[in-house]
């Protein structure tokens, strides 16, 4: 079966950004939720609780960046 969701996390210790570069979602940031398809760009500060949805028939694609260099 398809991954429908990611664990949730609070374990940025740098500030992110998710690029989506396929199909459509949700994302929770902090205390706030978004609807994220192609081409949506979504910040993510140091410390923010973030998850991700999928929410259509096709995968739902994103490259993380990173502020900086990652220890893990």
């Amino acid at each position: 079966e398809m991954l429908r969701s990611l664990v949730g996390s609070e374990m940025c210790i740098r500030d992110r950004v998710y690029i989506f570069t396929n199909g459509n979602g949700r994302m929770v940031v902090g205390t706030k939720t978004y609807s994220v398809s192609t081409g949506d760009i979504v910040l993510i500060p140091d410390g923010d609780f973030h998850k991700v949805w999928n929410e259509g028939e096709d995968d739902l694609i994103f490259t993380c960046v990173f502020d900086g260099g990652r220890n893990h």
